[in-house]
């Protein structure tokens, strides 16, 4: 079963942000190991940490926007993280500030006004419950059922194709990290200047 998804994560750093010349450094989680509910769809650390790779190097769009003109930086240092209590994918956005003065200050208010994200993947999955048709699975999909949640198990990330700075996402454990979270926080500036 594959599925293309714009799976949408919160939150900012707010104002820990690292200025490397004119681009700014912010730290955000992408994507948790969590069911994401309202669309049902479970991802796990295994294949978090087995697609970390398909994180790095992803353009940063608004609001699920790609195109050339509206390009607003780039996902670099992708790692895994236990942000928030859970593990996930954390990455460095590196933001072009002379582009996208206005994302800058949203990413510098304290609260930040721009605070989430939403990555734009191509899954692929199983049902966590047998049904007779794909039909009767997608009409069940966040109801119980023997004891769990009718949901699609991620088994694999084929393609991280973008990534937006939008303005809700559906992570729960995707927020903004708190200040003790991101103290020692040294972004690794060489690797962002490739």
């Amino acid at each position: 079963m594959f599925k293309n998804l714009f799976i949408q994560n919160q939150e900012s750093i707010g104002s820990e942000i690292v200025m490397d010349g004119e681009y700014a450094i912010v730290p955000f989680r992408m994507l948790s190991a969590t069911l994401i509910e309202r669309h049902w769809i479970e991802f796990s650390e295994e294949v978090l940490k087995s697609a970390l790779e398909k994180f790095n190097n992803v353009t940063i769009f608004p609001d699920h926007k790609p195109s050339i003109r509206d390009w607003l930086g780039v996902a670099t240092n992708a790692r895994i993280s236990m942000s928030k209590g859970n593990l996930g994918i954390d990455a460095d956005f590196k933001i072009d500030t002379i582009q996208n003065p206005e994302i800058l200050r949203g990413l510098q208010m304290n609260p930040p006004a721009i605070k989430h994200c939403s990555v734009g993947i191509r899954i692929d999955g199983k049902p966590s419950h047998e049904f007779k048709t794909e039909w009767e699975f997608e009409r069940n999909l966040g109801k119980e059922k023997d004891g769990s949640i009718v949901r699609l198990i991620v088994t694999e990330i084929l393609d991280v194709s973008e990534i937006s700075l939008v303005y809700k996402g559906a992570d729960p454990n995707a927020m903004k990290l708190a200040k003790n979270a991101v103290e020692n926080f040294q972004p690794d500036l060489r690797n962002n200047l490739k």
